[in-house]
C-alpha cells in the first residue's frame, strides 16, 4: 500500500474509496512505473477529479506497454474485485486508446529526462577526454627529446659507438652480443625495469650486475631507455617513463614524422623497436650514452676521431 494512504475498512464500496481522501493523496503522488523498454514514467494525477481523464489514460498507457494491471492496483490496495471495477469505469470515461492523446510530459518528467542526457553528454565527454590522457605521454616523466636534426645527431653517434663496440664482441654471434647490450621491446625493457630496486641511485656505465634474489640470471641495470614516442597506439609505451623514474632511469624520446620505431630497429638491426633499453656494461656505449645524458652530444659528434 502506497506510504500515506488512507486505510479504509475491507469491504467499503468502490465509490467511498475513490472519494476518500487518502485515495486522493494517493493518485496524487508521483507514480514511478519501468515499461518494457526501460523508460521511466511519471504521473502527475489531478487528485480533485479522482478518477478523471488523467487517470483513465494513465491505466491505458500502463496497459499498452504491458503492465499487468492487476498488480499495480493490488499495490495500490485494491482487491481484485475492486480492480475490475476500476478499470470498466476507466471503460466508460475514456475514449479508445488509439484516438485519446498521451499525456503531455510533465515538468518532472522533462527535467529528468534532460538531466540523463546531460548525463549522458557528460559520460562521452568524460570517456574521450580519459582516452586521450590515457595515450598521452607525461613530458615531465621524458628526460630529453630528440627530432629533427638533433635526431639525426643522436642516431649518428649512438650508431658509430655500436660499430667500434662490435670490433671486442670477439666470435660472440652478433645477434646475442646485441641482446647483451640492449634490453630490445617494450616487454624486454619493462621486465628489466620491474626487476630493478626502486630509487637505484645513478646508474651509469661503470655500474655492476645485480644479482636477484630468486638465483636467476644476473641483473644487468640499465643505463637509459629509449622511446619511440610517436608510436601508435601510444599507450603501449605509456607505462615507461613512470617505471623508468621509479627507478631513477632517464628516457630519451625520439620523434621522426611517426618513424621513431623504423629509427630505434636500425640500431638493433630490426625493421621496428618501440623501446630500447641501453645495459650498463662498461662499452663504448655507455660512454656516449654518458655524454648524451650530460649534454654532450652535439661535441662529440665533432670529436668522431677521438672515439677511434
Amino acid at each position: 500500500m502506497s506510504e500515506g494512504r488512507h486505510v479504509v475498512p475491507v469491504g467499503q464500496s468502490l465509490a467511498a474509496r475513490v472519494h476518500s481522501e487518502g485515495m486522493a493523496k494517493c493518485w496524487d503522488s508521483l507514480m514511478e512505473l519501468k515499461s518494457c523498454t526501460g523508460e521511466v514514467i511519471l504521473f502527475f494525477l489531478n487528485g480533485e477529479t479522482y478518477l478523471g481523464p488523467s487517470c483513465c489514460r494513465a491505466i491505458r498507457v500502463i496497459e499498452h506497454h504491458c503492465w499487468a494491471a492487476e498488480a499495480m492496483l493490488a499495490a495500490l490496495g485494491f482487491t481484485p474485485e475492486e480492480g475490475d471495477a476500476l478499470r470498466g469505469f476507466c471503460d466508460a470515461n475514456s475514449t479508445s486508446s488509439s484516438s485519446s492523446p498521451s499525456p503531455p510530459p510533465s515538468p518532472a518528467t522533462r527535467a529528468l529526462k534532460d538531466s540523463e542526457r546531460a548525463s549522458m553528454g557528460n559520460k562521452k565527454k568524460k570517456s574521450r577526454a580519459e582516452l586521450k590522457d590515457a595515450t598521452k605521454i607525461p613530458e615531465q616523466e621524458i628526460s630529453n627529446i630528440f627530432e629533427k636534426d638533433r635526431l639525426d645527431n643522436l642516431m649518428a653517434k649512438i650508431m658509430r659507438s655500436i660499430e667500434l663496440a662490435k670490433e671486442q664482441k670477439g666470435p660472440l654471434p652478433e645477434k646475442i652480443w646485441m641482446k647483451q647490450q640492449f634490453a630490445i621491446g617494450v616487454n624486454d625493457v619493462t621486465r628489466v625495469l620491474e626487476r630493478m630496486p626502486h630509487g637505484i641511485l645513478g646508474v651509469q656505465s661503470t655500474a655492476k650486475p645485480i644479482d636477484g634474489p630468486l638465483r636467476r640470471a644476473p641483473l644487468v641495470p640499465l643505463q637509459a631507455v629509449i622511446v619511440a614516442s610517436d608510436c601508435n597506439p601510444r599507450w603501449l609505451i605509456k607505462h615507461i617513463p613512470s617505471l623508468a623514474s621509479s627507478r631513477q632511469v632517464p628516457v630519451i624520446s625520439i620523434k621522426d614524422s611517426k618513424r621513431g620505431s623504423l629509427r630505434l630497429g636500425e640500431l638493433v638491426n630490426l625493421k621496428t623497436a618501440l623501446a630500447i633499453g641501453v645495459k650498463a656494461k662498461e662499452s663504448k656505449i655507455n660512454e656516449v650514452m654518458d655524454a648524451i645524458l650530460s649534454g654532450d652530444d652535439v661535441v662529440l659528434l665533432e670529436d668522431d676521431s677521438k672515439m677511434a
